[in-house]
Order: structure tokens, then sequence, then C-alpha cells
């Protein structure tokens, strides 16, 4: 996407990847019925950032929203999904690593009762993959699927059962309002 799309002389990425015979490349910036394409990758760099610790991402995704933070304000309902992912910077959702093999029942279940509620800025990562930001430094317990939920950088005990981990998810909800 950034080595296709991305403007090297701008802000943002353009909606073609400059392979076809345009007199101008479009690029939008509001969202419609459906996301702009900038919408989309500044929403997918940011939540890239988290998943990967690699701030590099984020720092792709900050120049579209700096450029566009007073026209957020001003109209709102033009800016949806671009919204979304400012949220999704700003606010503290919850982190959650579930180490072990996603096809397992037991990662299954734990899945499940992620999905049960409401977080919209959740960062979720589900595999053995140790490369992976969330999953460095994490084990299986007793060689289950388990389950870690962080919050500002602050992580509740590892958890094997579903009904462990609805615990852990229950207070988070509770603390931020959601449910």
């Amino acid at each position: 996407m950034i080595e296709q799309f991305e403007d090297p002389n701008g802000i943002g990425f353009f909606m073609t990847n400059g392979r076809e015979a345009l007199i101008q490349q479009p690029k939008e910036f509001y969202d419609n019925a459906t996301p702009s394409g900038n919408s989309v990758a500044v929403h997918a760099l940011l939540r890239l950032a988290k998943i990967t610790g690699n701030e590099g991402w984020a720092g792709k995704a900050l120049p579209v929203l700096k450029a566009l933070v007073s026209m957020m304000a001003r109209h709102p309902a033009a800016f949806g999904h671009l919204l979304g992912a400012l949220d999704l910077m700003l606010a503290n959702g919850p982190e959650i690593a579930i180490v072990g093999d996603p096809g397992d029942e037991a990662a299954q279940a734990l899945l499940r009762e992620v999905f049960r509620r409401y977080l919209p800025n959740k960062v979720l990562v589900c595999g053995k993959d140790e490369s992976l930001f969330l999953l460095k430094d994490r084990t299986r317990i007793a060689g289950r699927a388990t389950a870690y939920v962080c919050l500002d950088q602050i992580c509740q005990a590892p958890v094997t059962s579903a009904s462990d981990l609805s615990l852990q998810l229950d207070r988070i909800c509770d603390s931020n309002g959601t449910s």
C-alpha cells in the first residue's frame, strides 16, 4: 500500500497506483457511505503499529490526521472512519494476545470470549509467532492456549480459561464504560 499508493510529495494516499495514464491522480479524504482510502490506510497503519510495536507505521498515518484535524472538528459527519482511527490512536483500548494455535478449540474459546463484547479499540493477536510484538516473550501455560490482557502497558495475569478471561475483560469494559 505504501509503495504503490503513498503520495511521495504530499500527504496521504492516492486512490490509484499511478500506473494508469491519468491527468491527475485522485486522492480522497472524506468518508462517504464507504470509508475513504485514506481513512482505511490510516486506521490500518495505526493498528499495525500497535500489533508490531513499530511506530514507523503510525508515523505514516499521523500526517493525515494532523492535516485534517480542524476539518474533522468542523465536519465530523464527513470523517466517520477517520475519527474512528483517531479514537484508536488516542484511546486506551486493551491489547489482547492469545498465545496458541488459532485453530485449536481452546484458543477459539478465548477468541469467542473477546468477540462477545464491544471493545472498539482493542488490538487482538492470536498465534504462535513470537516475532509479533504482542506475542513476544509470552508463552502458553501448561501447554494450553493462554490469553494476556494489557491496558496502558499494565498486564493482568495470564489466563487459560474463557471464564477467567471474561472477568478480566468485564473489568476493562466497566472501567471504560463499554459493555
